[in-house]
């Protein structure tokens, strides 16, 4: 009966001393392993506001050149051509985590061949979670230029856009300054 006690306060003690070094084992791990999960997270985020930017200002610059109907639906048929573009750029460039600013611009009045340049940049939230560096400081930036296909003497009962009359440039921005590149780059990278 002796020997059965002694063998009995042996185990005892053996899972205490096994449940502290588990203990200690967790949080040495979870040194490395919270901040590597919380980086992919804030990673995961600035690339899903990359891939969205990217693709929005792909498909409303597709849609600009050749003016398709919806770029003046609601929330952007109200104002000149230039204006309801930059708002369609803006309301497809929906990131997940921050501000958004849009530039439109042509290099001359609105006929085929002359180009639209589409940029949109997205000050992306992800990079203030600061568990990561990120570049450009979570600054997101998207440019799409294409020739212009469809104007007014190229297609029947097609009106040209307006706003369109020269070098024009349309801004649309979540930002208080809707022409100061949220980046902190200006707008010269829009090219």
């Amino acid at each position: 009966m002796v020997v059965t006690r002694e063998r009995a306060r042996r185990g005892a003690r053996s899972r205490t001393t096994s449940q502290g070094a588990a203990a200690v084992e967790f949080a040495l791990v979870s040194l490395v392993l919270i901040p590597l999960v919380l980086g992919m997270v804030q990673y995961g985020l600035l690339f899903n506001d990359s891939l969205q930017t990217r693709q929005a200002t792909r498909l409303a610059a597709r849609q600009g050149v050749v003016w398709a109907s919806s770029i003046s639906t609601a929330p952007c048929n109200s104002g000149t051509g230039a204006a309801q573009l930059a708002c369609r750029v803006k309301s497809l460039t929906n990131p997940v985590t921050g501000k958004r600013a849009v530039l439109v611009k042509t290099t001359q009045a609105w006929a085929r061949g002359a180009t639209l340049y589409v940029c949109s940049v997205v000050q992306s939230a992800a990079a203030s979670a600061g568990v990561v560096p990120v570049p450009n400081g979570g600054a997101v930036r998207s440019v799409t230029a294409m020739a212009i296909e469809k104007d007014s003497t190229s297609a029947a009962g097609f009106t040209n856009p307006t706003g369109f009359t020269g070098p024009t440039t349309e801004y649309s921005s979540d930002f208080a300054s809707p022409s100061t590149d949220p980046s902190g780059g200006g707008w010269s990278w829009c090219a």
